[in-house]
């Protein structure tokens, strides 16, 4: 049933669903992935929210084992889910370093993936930047270099950060600083 409302073409309706599936015991801890994906991928902005605080809801360890899923949520095309799950990631981080680092070092070799939507690699800077900056420091030279030689701005900005913290004190080659 919940999956029919979900498919309804008017808003309120997909709300409505959403909210079932929010407030059911056993669905909301452990929510089909394809109902999930249906809240997720919503045309309106309310229902993608409902999405969100359901994954944002899941236990800690559940979601530090779905990273994959954090990871399309922060890189998403809808500006209003990599808000909502933001506060997600930066309480998962702060609370499992691991965690930390797993998800700092896939969003940096996000950035250096073309093709992202308009706003998302802007957006993953900021998160790293401003966010999981601590764990910024466990990202190898090589990539920092990888960073600044790339197309993109914010994996530019990014890289720029780090220079100082993550070459090991070694000082980079006249060849390599030209570059």
């Amino acid at each position: 049933v919940i999956r029919d409302l979900l498919a309804h073409h008017l808003t309120a309706v997909q709300q409505f669903a959403g909210d079932l599936l929010l407030n059911h015991e056993t669905l909301a801890a452990n929510p089909p992935v394809e109902v999930l994906r249906q809240l997720l991928e919503a045309n309106h902005e309310s229902v993608r929210g409902i999405g969100v605080r359901i994954v944002s809801g899941l236990p800690d360890d559940v979601l530090a084992r779905s990273i994959d899923l954090l990871i399309l949520l922060v890189r998403s095309e809808h500006e209003d889910v990599r808000a909502n799950i933001r506060p997600t990631i930066v309480r998962l981080a702060s609370s499992d370093p691991q965690f930390g680092r797993n998800i700092v070092f896939q969003l940096v070799e996000a950035l250096l993936v073309p093709g992202a939507p308009e706003g998302v690699p802007t957006a993953t800077a900021a998160l790293l930047r401003d966010d999981l900056r601590t764990y910024l420091d466990e990202i190898p030279a090589e990539m920092v270099w990888k960073l600044l030689q790339s197309r993109s701005a914010p994996a530019q900005a990014i890289g720029g950060v780090l220079p100082r913290t993550n070459t090991d004190g070694a000082a980079p080659s006249v060849p390599r600083m030209v570059q």
